[in-house]
């Protein structure tokens, strides 16, 4: 049986690292993700997308609490389902 809330401690600190290290890559190299996200989807047109604009950090720190807590709860609910379950 799965614990619920260790699962979804680890899976929310695990997004939110993934998106610090978005939030750093847009800030420092944006030229790198465009670079990456082309690679992974030849032929799409990032030019809709791409902005010099610079990041706000206010709502980069909103977006990871949002991730956090998103996360958290979905996969609390898919633990908890699947401990009925099973």
């Amino acid at each position: 049986m799965l614990k619920p809330t260790k699962l979804a401690n680890a899976a929310a600190l695990v997004a939110v690292v993934c998106q610090l290290l978005y939030i750093i890559v847009v800030a420092v190299a944006p030229g790198l993700l465009y670079w990456y996200v082309d690679s992974m989807v030849p032929g799409y047109d990032l030019s809709a997308v791409k902005s010099s604009a610079a990041i706000n950090y206010g709502m980069a720190i909103v977006g990871l609490i949002l991730m956090a807590i998103s996360v958290w709860v979905v996969v609390y609910v898919v633990v908890w389902l699947y401990n009925k379950w099973e």
